[in-house]
Protein backbone atom coordinates (compact mmCIF):
# COMPACT_ATOMS: atom_id res chain seq x y z
CA UNK A 1 0.00 0.00 0.00
CA UNK A 2 1.56 3.51 -0.83
CA UNK A 3 2.55 6.08 1.70
CA UNK A 4 2.53 9.19 1.64
CA UNK A 5 4.54 12.21 3.83
CA UNK A 6 6.89 15.03 3.41
CA UNK A 7 10.81 14.88 3.69
CA UNK A 8 13.97 16.38 3.93
CA UNK A 9 17.04 14.32 1.86
CA UNK A 10 19.55 13.94 4.74
CA UNK A 11 22.06 11.97 2.95
CA UNK A 12 22.05 8.81 -0.25
CA UNK A 13 24.10 6.46 -0.71
CA UNK A 14 24.87 3.53 -3.87
CA UNK A 15 23.90 -0.38 -3.37
CA UNK A 16 24.50 -2.75 -5.93
CA UNK A 17 25.15 -1.34 -9.85
CA UNK A 18 21.77 1.02 -9.68
CA UNK A 19 20.29 1.64 -7.05
CA UNK A 20 20.16 4.23 -3.88
CA UNK A 21 19.88 4.40 -0.44
CA UNK A 22 17.91 7.67 0.52
CA UNK A 23 17.47 8.62 3.72
CA UNK A 24 15.16 11.32 4.68
CA UNK A 25 13.95 13.36 7.81
CA UNK A 26 10.12 13.53 7.49
CA UNK A 27 7.19 15.16 9.18
CA UNK A 28 4.93 11.92 9.88
CA UNK A 29 7.60 9.00 9.93
CA UNK A 30 10.90 11.06 11.43
CA UNK A 31 13.75 9.68 9.83
CA UNK A 32 13.03 7.24 7.08
CA UNK A 33 15.05 5.38 5.06
CA UNK A 34 14.08 4.13 1.13
CA UNK A 35 15.95 2.36 -1.74
CA UNK A 36 15.47 4.53 -4.80
CA UNK A 37 15.69 1.34 -7.56
CA UNK A 38 17.43 1.97 -11.00
CA UNK A 39 18.33 6.09 -9.41
CA UNK A 40 21.53 5.39 -10.68
CA UNK A 41 21.11 4.51 -14.16
CA UNK A 42 17.38 5.84 -15.26
CA UNK A 43 17.26 9.47 -16.56
CA UNK A 44 13.56 9.46 -15.54
CA UNK A 45 13.36 8.15 -12.47
CA UNK A 46 14.03 11.12 -10.25
CA UNK A 47 15.70 12.54 -12.76
CA UNK A 48 17.60 15.80 -10.96
CA UNK A 49 15.26 15.29 -7.73
CA UNK A 50 17.38 13.44 -5.37
CA UNK A 51 19.84 16.68 -4.40
CA UNK A 52 20.90 17.32 -0.99
CA UNK A 53 18.64 18.74 1.12
CA UNK A 54 16.09 19.01 -1.75
CA UNK A 55 12.44 19.27 0.49
CA UNK A 56 9.98 16.60 -1.64
CA UNK A 57 6.43 15.10 -0.89
CA UNK A 58 7.35 11.70 -0.86
CA UNK A 59 5.30 8.45 -2.26
CA UNK A 60 6.86 4.83 -0.99
CA UNK A 61 5.66 1.36 -0.05
CA UNK A 62 6.60 -0.47 2.52
CA UNK A 63 7.81 -4.38 1.46
CA UNK A 64 7.88 -7.61 3.58
CA UNK A 65 11.58 -7.76 3.36
CA UNK A 66 14.38 -5.38 2.76
CA UNK A 67 14.14 -1.25 2.90
CA UNK A 68 10.73 0.25 1.80
CA UNK A 69 10.84 1.11 -1.66
CA UNK A 70 10.66 4.94 -2.80
CA UNK A 71 8.30 5.28 -5.58
CA UNK A 72 7.73 8.87 -6.81
CA UNK A 73 8.60 12.38 -5.33
CA UNK A 74 6.87 15.63 -5.95
CA UNK A 75 9.47 18.51 -5.10
CA UNK A 76 8.38 21.14 -2.74
CA UNK A 77 11.74 23.06 -2.66
CA UNK A 78 15.04 22.21 -4.19
CA UNK A 79 17.43 24.72 -2.80
CA UNK A 80 19.15 25.50 -6.07
CA UNK A 81 20.92 28.55 -4.82
CA UNK A 82 22.64 25.87 -2.23
CA UNK A 83 25.02 24.91 -5.31
CA UNK A 84 26.53 28.28 -5.66
CA UNK A 85 27.24 28.79 -2.23
CA UNK A 86 29.58 26.65 -0.93
CA UNK A 87 29.53 28.40 2.83
CA UNK A 88 25.16 27.46 2.86
CA UNK A 89 25.94 23.92 1.60
CA UNK A 90 28.76 23.03 4.07
CA UNK A 91 26.06 24.81 6.50
CA UNK A 92 23.83 22.31 5.22
CA UNK A 93 25.55 19.24 5.11
CA UNK A 94 26.86 19.65 8.51
CA UNK A 95 23.50 20.22 9.79
CA UNK A 96 21.82 17.40 8.08
CA UNK A 97 24.70 14.75 9.47
CA UNK A 98 24.08 16.14 12.61
CA UNK A 99 20.22 15.37 12.62
CA UNK A 100 20.77 12.03 10.88
CA UNK A 101 23.34 10.57 12.98
CA UNK A 102 21.32 11.31 16.41
CA UNK A 103 18.05 10.49 14.88
CA UNK A 104 16.23 7.24 14.99
CA UNK A 105 14.66 5.47 12.55
CA UNK A 106 10.75 6.14 12.60
CA UNK A 107 11.18 7.86 15.67
CA UNK A 108 8.75 10.98 14.91
CA UNK A 109 9.38 14.66 15.94
CA UNK A 110 7.83 17.25 13.55
CA UNK A 111 9.99 20.08 15.88
CA UNK A 112 13.54 18.69 14.40
CA UNK A 113 12.13 18.80 11.02
CA UNK A 114 10.68 22.09 11.26
CA UNK A 115 14.06 22.99 12.72
CA UNK A 116 16.01 21.53 9.63
CA UNK A 117 13.92 23.38 6.67
CA UNK A 118 14.18 26.30 8.87
CA UNK A 119 17.94 25.99 9.67
CA UNK A 120 19.01 25.35 5.71
CA UNK A 121 15.84 28.14 4.08
CA UNK A 122 17.70 30.89 6.33
CA UNK A 123 21.14 29.82 5.13
CA UNK A 124 20.65 30.11 1.40
CA UNK A 125 19.82 33.84 1.99
CA UNK A 126 21.91 34.64 5.03
CA UNK A 127 25.66 33.62 5.91
CA UNK A 128 26.24 30.71 8.34
CA UNK A 129 27.44 33.19 12.04
CA UNK A 130 28.43 31.73 15.32
CA UNK A 131 25.09 32.55 16.47
CA UNK A 132 23.01 30.51 13.91
CA UNK A 133 25.04 27.54 14.48
CA UNK A 134 24.87 27.35 17.85
CA UNK A 135 21.22 28.24 18.45
CA UNK A 136 20.40 25.56 15.71
CA UNK A 137 22.91 23.18 18.14
CA UNK A 138 21.12 23.96 21.32
CA UNK A 139 17.52 23.94 19.81
CA UNK A 140 18.45 20.47 18.63
CA UNK A 141 19.46 19.45 21.88
CA UNK A 142 16.16 20.67 23.05
CA UNK A 143 14.35 18.83 20.27
CA UNK A 144 16.21 15.58 21.75
CA UNK A 145 15.40 16.29 25.00
CA UNK A 146 18.94 16.56 25.97
CA UNK A 147 18.72 20.19 27.00
CA UNK A 148 21.64 20.84 29.30
CA UNK A 149 20.78 22.48 32.87
CA UNK A 150 23.03 25.71 33.67
CA UNK A 151 21.72 26.30 37.05
CA UNK A 152 22.36 23.13 39.35
CA UNK A 153 24.88 20.29 39.88
CA UNK A 154 23.65 17.34 37.93
CA UNK A 155 24.77 15.28 40.84
CA UNK A 156 24.01 16.98 44.13
CA UNK A 157 21.59 19.57 43.00
CA UNK A 158 23.77 22.11 44.65
CA UNK A 159 22.86 26.12 42.61
CA UNK A 160 25.71 27.46 40.66
CA UNK A 161 27.38 30.25 41.95
CA UNK A 162 30.42 32.33 40.10
CA UNK A 163 32.40 31.78 43.67
CA UNK A 164 33.13 28.20 42.99
CA UNK A 165 34.65 26.47 40.40
CA UNK A 166 31.87 24.58 37.87
CA UNK A 167 33.00 22.16 34.92
CA UNK A 168 30.50 20.82 32.24
CA UNK A 169 29.78 17.00 31.88
CA UNK A 170 29.44 15.58 28.18
CA UNK A 171 28.22 12.81 28.64
CA UNK A 172 24.54 13.77 30.25
CA UNK A 173 25.28 17.57 29.50
CA UNK A 174 24.97 19.09 32.45
CA UNK A 175 27.08 21.40 35.06
CA UNK A 176 28.55 19.79 37.75
CA UNK A 177 30.21 21.18 40.96
CA UNK A 178 34.08 21.16 42.17
CA UNK A 179 33.38 18.78 44.85
CA UNK A 180 31.26 15.96 42.15
CA UNK A 181 33.08 16.82 39.31
CA UNK A 182 35.93 14.22 40.20
CA UNK A 183 33.63 11.64 39.26
CA UNK A 184 33.50 12.28 35.84
CA UNK A 185 37.33 13.42 35.37
CA UNK A 186 37.10 11.76 31.99
CA UNK A 187 34.27 13.76 29.94
CA UNK A 188 34.31 17.18 32.09
CA UNK A 189 35.37 20.41 30.32
CA UNK A 190 35.67 23.68 32.11
CA UNK A 191 32.88 26.43 32.15
CA UNK A 192 34.02 29.61 32.45
CA UNK A 193 30.73 32.31 33.77
CA UNK A 194 30.75 34.16 30.06
CA UNK A 195 30.09 31.09 28.05
CA UNK A 196 27.64 29.63 30.53
CA UNK A 197 25.81 33.30 30.56
CA UNK A 198 26.28 32.89 26.60
CA UNK A 199 24.63 29.46 26.46
CA UNK A 200 21.93 30.49 28.30
CA UNK A 201 21.33 33.47 26.55
CA UNK A 202 21.14 31.74 23.36
CA UNK A 203 19.13 28.54 24.99
CA UNK A 204 16.77 30.86 26.47
CA UNK A 205 16.69 33.88 24.22
CA UNK A 206 16.97 35.90 27.35
CA UNK A 207 18.01 39.71 27.69
CA UNK A 208 21.26 38.54 29.70
CA UNK A 209 24.54 41.12 29.66
CA UNK A 210 27.32 38.82 28.51
CA UNK A 211 31.06 40.26 28.70
CA UNK A 212 32.89 42.14 25.71
CA UNK A 213 34.56 39.95 23.82
CA UNK A 214 31.37 37.19 23.19
CA UNK A 215 33.05 34.13 23.82
CA UNK A 216 31.93 32.32 21.11
CA UNK A 217 35.05 30.89 20.58
CA UNK A 218 34.30 28.75 23.74
CA UNK A 219 30.65 28.24 23.13
CA UNK A 220 30.97 26.47 19.99
CA UNK A 221 33.64 24.05 21.32
CA UNK A 222 31.93 23.16 24.81
CA UNK A 223 28.24 22.76 21.94
CA UNK A 224 30.93 20.67 19.57
CA UNK A 225 32.45 18.37 22.44
CA UNK A 226 29.05 17.61 23.58
CA UNK A 227 28.14 16.56 20.06
CA UNK A 228 30.78 14.53 19.68
CA UNK A 229 30.26 12.83 22.59
CA UNK A 230 26.88 11.98 21.72
CA UNK A 231 27.30 10.85 17.95
CA UNK A 232 31.22 8.86 19.27
CA UNK A 233 33.17 10.97 16.72
CA UNK A 234 32.89 13.93 15.03
CA UNK A 235 30.78 15.04 12.40
CA UNK A 236 32.80 13.99 9.27
CA UNK A 237 31.03 17.51 7.40
CA UNK A 238 32.77 19.43 10.34
CA UNK A 239 36.24 20.31 8.86
CA UNK A 240 34.10 20.92 5.24
CA UNK A 241 31.93 23.80 7.61
CA UNK A 242 34.80 25.75 8.95
CA UNK A 243 36.56 25.60 5.81
CA UNK A 244 34.04 27.03 3.72
CA UNK A 245 32.57 29.56 6.73
CA UNK A 246 35.70 31.36 7.85
CA UNK A 247 33.51 33.62 10.19
CA UNK A 248 33.39 31.29 12.69
CA UNK A 249 36.03 31.30 15.42
CA UNK A 250 38.97 29.31 14.94
CA UNK A 251 39.28 28.76 18.24
CA UNK A 252 36.23 26.45 18.58
CA UNK A 253 37.74 23.95 16.54
CA UNK A 254 37.96 20.76 18.77
CA UNK A 255 40.48 17.68 18.14
CA UNK A 256 38.10 15.85 20.44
Amino acid sequence: MEERTQGILLHTRPVGEADLIVHFYTTDYGRLTLKARSAKKSKRRFAGLLESFSRHFIAFERKRAGWPVLLRLEPVEMYTDLRNDLGAFAAASYASELVLKLTEEGDVNRDIFDLLTAFVSYHTETPLSPKSLSRFKLRLLEDLGLLPNWDNCMDCGSPYNTEETFRFELGQGGILCRSCSHRYTRTTHPLHPNTRLMLIYLQNRQALHVPEPLPWGEALRLLNLRFNHLMGFPPRSRGFLYQMNPALPADSNDTT
